[in-house]
């Protein structure tokens, strides 16, 4: 907590992210500080590029 926040931070910013908890959090700022948003990206490679 910093200056009675709660400091938040989300791992994806799929549909609940976006429409729920970050909107909700937003609308309380005396009470929450979103530090980071992040999404995770995953990277498709071959089993042969492995080898």
């Amino acid at each position: 907590m910093r200056d009675g926040k709660i400091i938040l931070g989300y791992i994806g910013t799929g549909k609940a992210t976006n429409r729920y908890h970050a909107p909700f959090a937003l609308a309380l700022p005396e009470m929450f500080e979103i530090k980071t948003l992040a999404q995770l990206e995953v990277l498709e490679q071959s089993t042969e590029d492995l080898r």
